[in-house]
């Protein structure tokens, strides 16, 4: 009886240390993968401009001058 109780036991070792360790990688992908504010405001500038100009460049060779 005591073998089956130290399996278990050894089971629920396991399984503690196994969410430990996914939480612990949860944790460190979330502080890894942040991005500010700046940065995604910057990003999103520079592609309004590129946009910007792509419109004028190809409704500039369209025209029929």
């Amino acid at each position: 009886m005591a073998v089956g109780a130290s399996m278990i036991h050894d089971r629920i070792g396991q399984q503690d240390l196994r969410d430990r360790k996914l939480q612990s990688l949860e944790a460190r992908i979330a502080h890894e993968s942040r991005v500010g504010w700046p940065t995604l405001m910057a990003t999103a500038v520079l592609v309004a401009i590129a946009v910007v100009i792509s419109v004028y460049l190809t409704l500039d060779a369209c025209s029929l001058r």
